[in-house]
């Protein structure tokens, strides 16, 4: 199973709360009609004041196929003409990125989904391998998130053969109980994994998002 996230960008001239709107109520059916989906998750970014800055983007979807060939014969296909289009009318053409990763589960498989979730998209120090971002960030997320109060941990690894330029190299997935529980949690959360990623990262972008899964 491969998921492919998509980091993408309002137009100018649409609110948040827009851009949010017709992501939601409008364009996912577009996303649930490609052949072959398995899962899909749209990750919309917290409003208000939050411990904190803003990522780049305005939002992340998740979609779950069976192999990256499953994902290129649905991003071939008739319908994802439709779902461009609608896409062009609220979202940055010209701003987005896109992550196809394979997930790890490193605890919390019971646990269902909640409406709290903090991502933390990374990209490796090009004078180190992915492997060795990959193993330490494992081990950290271990170590610190069920300590911080999260449910359930997932990293998200990018995969070789994509086919498409990479955002990132590194997606860590936490889900929290609650909504007060992440914004506890965020803001430590963020400066321990900093210091941790120095020598490792050469960047990286954290998002408190509200998941919203459509299948």
């Amino acid at each position: 199973m491969i998921t492919r996230f998509w980091l993408g960008t309002r137009r100018a001239g649409i609110s948040r709360a827009a851009f949010s709107e017709h992501w939601y109520r409008t364009h996912g059916a577009y996303g649930l009609a490609l052949p072959g989906l398995r899962a899909y998750v749209q990750n919309h970014l917290l409003a208000g004041r939050t411990p904190l800055t803003p990522p780049v983007f305005d939002g992340c979807s998740e979609l779950d196929f069976d192999d990256v060939a499953a994902m290129r014969a649905a991003f071939a296909s008739p319908q994802i003409e439709e779902a461009d289009r609608d896409e062009r009318a609220f979202a940055d053409p010209d701003r987005f990125g896109v992550v196809v990763t394979q997930r790890r589960l490193l605890f919390g498989a019971s646990a269902p989904d909640t409406d709290a979730r903090l991502l933390c998209f990374i990209r490796v120090n090009p004078r180190r391998t992915r492997d060795e971002l990959t193993g330490a960030v494992e081990s950290f997320v271990v170590d610190r998130a069920e300590r911080a109060g999260a449910v359930r941990a997932e990293l998200l690894v990018a995969v070789e053969d994509a086919g498409e330029p990479q955002a990132c190299d590194l997606v860590v997935s936490l889900w929290f109980p609650t909504l007060p529980a992440l914004h506890e949690a965020a803001e430590s959360w963020a400066t321990t994994s900093a210091e941790f990623l120095t020598g490792l990262a050469f960047g990286r972008e954290i998002a408190l998002a509200r998941p919203r899964r459509l299948r």
